[in-house]
């Protein structure tokens, strides 16, 4: 999570502890989120881009049974997530925030992933660049089910052996070359990923190709081997995509509902179940 450190400093809020709760975030963005201007519309603001996948990991829900038959939808944990993500949303009045709010230094907090981190141009150059503000990585905050600080999705991209192939040496030299120093360190260097080698993001070399990036330790390799170790990865099942674009438009249609109600959650779940159970 990256937080707008001057805003804060301005309201009079101290940066959030690492072990902040999701209490803590909606205080801060409560009293963040008011007309500067005196204008009578509201021009700062909590949060920008935060989904309900994001909250779901942060609250620890387990959505999916492990062979990917069904799924869980209406547990505490997730009537937790929803009702946290409809109380956020209304801070603003029905107002949508975007990226150049965040830009303009209107917004306190932003989760990044370390792809967008790399990849997309205005981040973190035009921050530094054409910004007024200062801003700090933080642990992402904790759910009121959730198991500890920090907890985010995490994708991964994994190489494995066939279990038929031929040439069994051939493949085990074959991922040994793709996962050793060398290409760590490159990847780390050219990529938008992260090679999984401690060796490789906890090195010297490492540290100096992220303090180059961007000066000041914002994201150091310390920061990132805590991000990588409390990472939630999604589980790996065929229809998983497919299953969560579904869920994506229903829970997209419950926040946009004017009431919640734990039933709404049931029959999304049902929809589900029909389509995975197929």
């Amino acid at each position: 999570m990256f937080v707008n450190k001057t805003l804060l400093s301005r309201e009079g809020i101290p940066l959030p502890r690492a072990d902040w709760t999701w209490e803590d975030f909606l205080r801060i963005c409560r009293a963040v989120t008011r007309d500067t201007d005196g204008d009578g519309v509201i021009d700062q603001y909590g949060c920008y881009d935060l989904n309900w996948r994001e909250a779901a990991v942060m609250n620890d829900c387990a959505l999916f049974r492990e062979d990917g038959r069904s799924i869980s939808l209406t547990g505490r944990d997730m009537s937790e997530t929803i009702e946290f993500l409809r109380e956020l949303n209304g801070l603003t009045g029905g107002y949508e925030v975007t990226a150049r709010d965040f830009d303009l230094g209107r917004v306190a907090f932003r989760p990044l992933d370390f792809a967008q981190y790399r990849t997309y141009q205005p981040y973190p150059w035009r921050i530094k660049k054409y910004s007024t503000f200062d801003w700090e990585c933080v642990p992402m905050p904790r759910g009121p089910s959730g198991m500890g600080a920090g907890a985010a999705p995490m994708q991964t991209l994994l190489a494995a052996m066939s279990a038929r192939t031929r040439e069994p040496e051939l493949a085990w030299d074959l991922l040994k070359e793709l996962t050793n120093e060398e290409n760590g360190r490159f990847l780390l260097k050219e990529a938008a990923g992260l090679p999984s080698r401690r060796d490789v993001l906890q090195s010297q070399t490492a540290a100096e190709t992220l303090s180059g990036e961007l000066p000041g330790g914002i994201l150091d390799t310390a920061t990132l081997a805590r991000v990588m170790e409390s990472g939630r990865m999604p589980p790996r099942f065929p229809r998983y995509e497919d299953a969560m674009m579904r869920v994506d438009n229903g829970i997209e249609r419950i926040l946009r509902d004017d009431q919640f109600h734990s039933e709404d959650l049931s029959r999304l779940q049902r929809e589900i179940n029909v389509y995975l159970s197929r």
